[in-house]
């Protein structure tokens, strides 16, 4: 799924399941399951969120690997430039 923050356009990051009850993870380890492509940014935002996680990537399909890290570049910049996220 792709996500595109809390209010976004999609499910993701900020879209909690709604059969799934809220927990309080913070001081606590995260592992986030996602994409390989959106691994980088999935980890930044939960650590601006106070998280400690580590990131596991999957594997992206070929046929749409291209235009995925395409699209992650053009997500990555724009939450930087929010201030959503750190890059360093």
């Amino acid at each position: 799924a792709h996500g595109h923050g809390p209010g976004g356009r999609g499910r993701g990051a900020g879209t909690l399941d709604p059969g799934m009850e809220k927990v309080d993870l913070i001081n606590k380890k995260v592992a986030i399951v996602t994409n390989d492509f959106h691994v980088f940014r999935s980890v930044k935002m939960a650590q601006k969120l106070g998280l400690h996680c580590i990131g596991i990537s999957s594997p992206t399909p070929m046929v749409v690997l291209v235009k995925s890290y395409i699209r992650e570049y053009f997500a990555i910049t724009t939450y930087f430039l929010r201030g959503e996220i750190s890059i360093f």
